[in-house]
């Protein structure tokens, strides 16, 4: 059994504190509800300097160790009944000895009320961490944040029955102004009612239903995505990128510069165009494996669906893992996105296009060079669409992108108008319409 505290984030501003109580086998974490400037946190037991330049050190303290009294005596009391709670009923107990301590008598009802809304998030990620994908949960994480942002723009500390349309249309609202997309404004609200359909459903925390108002929704939009086609891979691939290459681009760079980006460079335009061969995601193709990698086939459980995939290994895909580059290098996806654009850059993707992006809750048609709008999900969107513009059937190319629908995947894939006609006219069936008419 103990009680520790660690800062949420050492390298915010002022970060906040969190709680993990260790019991009997199990952790119980949340945030404390202090925060404190990282540079006067001691950690390792001593939390909080209470240097004179740093007052609200003593304060924090104080605070901490009063939490740290409630949670060993609720450690006590589960003890005594030989239970061991789930992360709810164990923060519950510590809220009621808290409540106890400053001689607030609480009854059932009111129980409920204990749980705040962002506390619950954390219950649900803990929850299901080594359920969800990796990717999942960092989803739910970034809703966190973004719950906690709007409490502290707010002032505010939000329970199961503020989550309502008000705060949906605040929320919105903040997340217009940041300038978010219409999408990522949606992913945050997917999480919200999630969560909150889950502290009503399994830990009947409350029975409200304000998050089934129809104006309450999760509204995505089609994104206006561009794709590289063949021929721009191909010139990609063949691409040489040498340091003379690069101080034609990049003459301010230092040589040590140079070299570093050479190296960065050529490791990112081979991983880019694994994931143009595979149509994987960047979190997919970026940590591939040798075990992964056969003779002729790529074998890989996807990170989204954990679901085993097999790929047939690319021409493309052979000459570059037979030039002797590791497959398995991994490189962060933030550097994939600089690079790649550079790289699209040198090779000349260049032509104009015109896309619309929502920003701010208000669509804009934006134009940009190609390259400047190239990004590792490019990749995935290049390979899908170039599969199904070589006539593999989408059933089979949804095998491994993991659409679970036609008219979804027919969203995702970037086709023009042109493009389409090029294929129906190159289709069999239009080629033996055209031999009948010669027939006669």
């Amino acid at each position: 059994m103990g009680v520790s505290f660690s800062l949420a984030n050492k390298n915010k501003e002022i970060s906040s504190i969190d709680i993990l109580v260790r019991f009997k086998g199990e952790r119980y974490k949340r945030s404390s509800g202090e925060s404190v400037n990282p540079a006067y946190w001691l950690g390792k037991g001593k939390n909080c300097s209470e240097k004179r330049e740093y007052p609200h050190g003593k304060a924090v303290n104080a605070r901490l160790k009063e939490i740290k009294k409630n949670c060993d005596a609720a450690c006590d009391n589960f003890t005594k009944k030989n239970e061991i709670p789930d992360d709810v009923d164990f923060w519950k107990a510590v809220d009621i000895l808290e409540n106890k301590s400053k001689g607030v008598e609480i009854d059932e009802e009111e129980k409920k009320e204990e749980v705040l809304f962002v506390n619950f998030m954390q219950t649900f990620i803990d929850r299901y961490a080594d359920e969800y994908s990796e990717d999942t949960i960092k989803q739910y994480k970034t809703a966190k944040k973004k719950i906690l942002i709007y409490e502290e723009k707010h002032n505010v500390k939000l329970r199961f029955e503020d989550i309502d349309i008000d705060f949906y249309n605040t929320l919105k609202k903040d997340m217009n102004e940041k300038g978010y997309s219409k999408n990522y404004f949606a992913s945050i609200v997917k999480c919200v009612k999630a969560v909150f359909n889950e502290a009503k459903d399994i830990d009947k925390l409350h029975d409200l239903e304000t998050v089934n108002n129809k104006k309450f929704v999760v509204a995505w939009e089609t994104a206006d995505s561009i794709y590289l086609n063949d021929d721009e891979l191909r010139k990609i691939h063949e691409l040489q990128i040498t340091e003379k290459l690069l101080r034609k681009y990049f003459p301010d760079l230092s040589k040590s510069n140079l070299q570093n980006k050479l190296e960065s460079c050529i490791i990112v335009k081979n991983k880019f165009l694994t994931g143009c061969c595979t149509a994987l995601r960047v979190g997919d193709f970026n940590k591939l494996n040798k075990v992964n990698i056969g003779k002729d086939f790529i074998k890989i459980a996807t990170r989204k669906t954990e679901a085993p995939v097999i790929i047939p290994i690319l021409p493309m895909l052979r000459e570059i893992i037979d030039s002797g580059f590791d497959i398995t290098t991994r490189i962060s996806d933030q550097k994939i996105n600089d690079q790649i654009k550079d790289i699209c850059m040198m090779t000349g993707i260049d032509e104009l296009v015109e896309i619309t992006k929502s920003q701010g809750g208000k669509k804009k048609r934006m134009t940009f060079k190609k390259y400047e709008i190239v990004t590792t999900h490019t990749a995935r969107r290049s390979g899908a669409t170039n599969l199904y513009k070589a006539g593999i059937p989408a059933i089979s190319i949804m095998k491994i992108t993991g659409h679970k629908t036609e008219q979804a995947f027919m969203k995702y894939i970037k086709i023009t108008a042109e493009e389409n006609a090029e294929m129906l006219a190159n289709h069999p069936y239009f080629k033996k319409q055209d031999c009948n008419q010669k027939d006669n």
